[in-house]
């Protein structure tokens, strides 16, 4: 699971790792409703993982 910026893996190409990004919308290609819909179910489940990351690293 990665955000809209991320670039890729392009020091392993053989690896069968599987990155799941949203998707990201251009100047003339605007988002559809299913596709931010799924934007932000894949930010909630990023979010979540993201903040317990934050609290290891806060921890004390």
């Amino acid at each position: 699971m990665a955000d809209l910026g991320f670039v890729g893996l392009h020091d392993q190409p053989d690896d069968d790792r599987v990155i799941i990004t949203g998707r990201k919308a251009t100047r003339n290609h605007q988002l559809t409703d299913a596709e931010k819909e799924a934007n932000r179910l894949l930010s909630r489940e990023r979010a979540a993982v993201e903040h317990g990351f934050a609290n290891l690293k806060t921890w004390r």
